[in-house]
């Protein structure tokens, strides 16, 4: 979700002793840079609209799809800031982050970027998770 579009993925979550699974069918992300100056910092968006594909519990109430919501949207903005880490660790920018500053920053420079300003880089994550429909209840 973080260097793509993307649909039709899984996530098995867990939430009040319950186990569901959420169906991605559509998701966005905009890049926004926050700070245009070193250290760099960029705002990742990440609209996300998906379905309780499976949920073990009695009925989905609209408690349990917010509660169901915050917890998708800390299970991506986790694994995408550990993602991203991995990435600086690794000196590799498979997400584009650098095209992100260059695009709004006319004075950057790449070779500055991968030596001295990438693993600066503050990135941050707002995830917006919609779950709107149920499938499949036990």
């Amino acid at each position: 979700m973080l260097d793509d579009e993307h649909s039709n993925g899984w996530q098995d979550l867990e939430i009040d002793g319950q186990k569901a699974v959420i169906q991605n069918i559509l998701s966005k992300r905009e890049f926004h840079l926050t700070e245009a100056s070193p250290p760099y910092e960029v705002t990742v968006k990440i609209d996300l609209h998906g379905v309780i594909n499976e949920y073990t519990g009695n009925g989905v109430k609209d408690k349990t799809f917010k509660k169901l919501e915050k917890k998708f949207e800390e299970e991506i903005n986790k694994r995408g800031l550990e993602l991203v880490n991995k990435f600086k660790e690794l000196d590799i920018d498979p997400i584009g982050f650098g095209r992100v500053i260059k695009s709004k920053n006319r004075d950057f420079d790449y070779d500055k970027w991968r030596d001295e300003y990438y693993e600066d880089l503050k990135v941050k994550i707002d995830v917006n998770v919609d779950i709107n429909e149920v499938g499949i209840v036990e």
